[in-house]
């Protein structure tokens, strides 16, 4: 699988298009049969052809008010409905779960405003089974970056069939700090009625760098007591936030990997005060 990420940049209300249309242009689809009642519902069978991968999402925060799209607020919001189908010529469609709150989806670390008129710079890594997104503020706002992943990852180690692994991971905003969301269990534990959170697993390097200059990335899994290590969050990494900046690189070979140092703004699922992904031409 691939891993590097690519840059780009929009309007901070054309960051909800660049999100929909990403997704929809590596294989998912939006499978709502009523924008207005149901959202935008995305469905993809995922990398292996077998998923039932779904989950709804909209530009508006959870009260399903102040649209990213049109207002100067900062919050989307999604919700992990595990099941869905179509309604016919139009009409709403059928949510397998519709009592599941509504989850935050931050494109600004920050309770506060920013006008729909920024100019913002993302970086985004997508295919079948997953999106990766860093949307970075301009300096000059000093709210810092976010990053927000939704999906399965490509290193699964139990038996999740359909959208049963869905996660949702977050700088700003998780539901607990050092957590994950997942939609569900695996299959032989007894399902959960909501989505639910799971420890972040990861060990950090106790200094970064080491005594030869190299820099340690760690990798990030997930899981609890119950159910082990249920996997690993592929594309991204952690270290610590020692001697290093937002946006600093890390070379290995010829690898690069650009350091995210998040907005800080409530709970982060990762554990990590710093992050890497890998890019070129950063």
């Amino acid at each position: 699988m691939g891993y590097i990420f690519t840059t780009g940049t929009c309007l901070k209300s054309d960051l909800y298009s660049v999100i929909k249309n990403s997704l929809i242009n590596a294989g998912w689809e939006n499978k709502s049969s009523n924008a207005t009642s149901d959202y935008d519902v995305f469905y993809s069978t995922g990398e292996s052809g077998d998923k039932k991968l779904v989950f709804q999402m909209r530009p508006t925060d959870i009260t399903d008010k102040n649209s990213i799209i049109s207002t100067d607020l900062c919050s989307a919001s999604l919700r992990f409905i595990e099941t869905y189908t179509p309604g016919s010529n139009g009409a709403a469609g059928t949510v397998g779960r519709p009592s599941e709150t509504w989850k935050y989806f931050m494109v600004v670390p920050s309770s506060g405003t920013m006008s729909k008129d920024t100019m913002m710079t993302y970086r985004i890594n997508v295919n079948k089974n997953r999106l990766i997104i860093v949307i970075e503020s301009p300096s000059a706002t000093g709210v810092g970056s976010v990053l927000n992943y939704i999906g399965i990852p490509d290193e699964i180690y139990a038996d999740e069939p359909d959208s049963r692994g869905l996660i949702y991971a977050t700088t700003a905003r998780a539901d607990a700090v050092n957590n994950l969301l997942i939609s569900n269990s695996p299959v032989n534990i007894a399902p959960a009625t909501s989505a639910t959170v799971r420890p972040i697993i990861v060990n950090l390097s106790p200094k970064n760098p080491n005594t030869q200059g190299l820099y340690m990335l760690s990798e990030f899994y997930y899981g609890n007591t119950n159910e082990g290590t249920r996997g690993k969050l592929t594309g991204i990494y952690g270290l610590p936030n020692d001697n290093v900046l937002h946006g600093s690189i890390i070379e290995d070979g010829s690898r690069q990997y650009f350091v995210v140092v998040p907005g800080v703004f409530s709970s982060n699922t990762f554990g990590s005060a710093a992050l890497a992904i890998e890019v070129t031409g950063y």
